[in-house]
């Protein structure tokens, strides 16, 4: 799982996936708060640069169940890149329920994303806005925000293609 200064600011400014994270529930999903509350829930304190498991109970937990706990947390969904596949699968069906593509599409998720890591804002444009190497969770998320909401990352933000 990323955790990388870099992912946590390509999530923070994909508005879009934020504004999903509830859709998805969030048992078991990786969070960074953003702000620092004290005794929390009575029993913990947020400490800065430290990633949370979202609802297992836990020591560290984050208890995220609606819009009102992430604004009071600050909190930011870092998705899994099996939730971004997810993501991706979901905007697909939209596709085909508009007519947009064909159903035969739907399942060759691994296909279109081989296909996009070859066009000139995939793998190796995001390498270059990252220097270096992007992680898998990167690479969906910038796949994921390309193909849905047709934004490219820019470095520091997303931007309409």
């Amino acid at each position: 799982m990323d955790t990388s200064k870099e992912y946590i600011e390509m999530c923070q400014k994909a508005e879009e996936i934020q504004r999903d994270w509830l859709k998805h529930g969030t048992g078991g999903d990786f969070a960074v708060p953003t702000k620092t509350i004290s005794d929390y829930h009575g029993f913990w304190k947020l400490q800065a640069n430290r990633v949370y498991i979202v609802g297992n109970d836990g020591e560290y937990d984050l208890d995220i169940v609606d819009q009102d706990d992430i604004n009071e947390t600050g909190a930011i969904w870092l998705p899994r890149q099996d939730q971004l596949q997810e993501i991706f699968e979901v905007a697909m069906q939209e596709k085909v329920a508009k007519g947009e593509i064909s159903s035969g599409d739907v399942g060759h998720v691994i296909f279109h994303f081989i296909e996009w890591l070859d066009k000139p804002w995939g793998y190796m444009e995001l390498a270059k806005t990252l220097n270096g190497w992007p992680s898998m969770e990167q690479l969906w998320l910038a796949f994921v925000m390309k193909e849905k909401h047709g934004k490219i990352w820019a470095g520091e933000e997303w931007k309409e293609t």
